[in-house]
């Protein structure tokens, strides 16, 4: 049986909020279930995945969750985004980020980076 909806939206909704512990996203769960869901209704039953979901269940919707909040699948893209973020957030703070990039390639490059370098490409410097 499918995870209800609301539930995958309650879910990803803590997750946009910072939570990322399953065990602390399966006690907020209960609670919504409890008196969100069904306030006024006889509770299903525990056992019932599609209103409490196991712990694996919510760990794949957390993950999926964290993914879609993801700039770009490479990391040093999602660390610029993220420094350029803080930078508007705290103006007066000061921010280096130095992408990694190997000498026969450019900087610039946006497809995937390969990490075998023999020494003479620029690494990932951040500041």
């Amino acid at each position: 049986m499918p995870i209800d909806t609301r539930v995958k939206a309650f879910i990803s909704q803590q997750v946009d909020e910072g939570i990322n512990s399953v065990s602390e996203v399966q006690r907020q769960l209960n609670v919504y279930v409890k008196r969100h869901l069904f306030a006024s209704q006889p509770l299903p039953s525990r056992l019932n995945r599609r209103f409490f979901p196991t712990r694996h269940d919510i760990s794949n919707v957390i993950f999926r969750a964290r993914v879609a909040n993801m700039q770009s699948r490479i990391d040093q893209d999602n660390l610029q985004a993220k420094i350029a973020d803080w930078q508007e957030q705290n103006p007066e703070d000061k921010f280096f980020f130095r992408p990694y990039c190997e000498s026969s390639q450019s900087c610039d490059d946006t497809d995937d980076i390969v990490l075998n370098s023999d020494g003479t490409g620029k690494g990932l410097l951040v500041v």
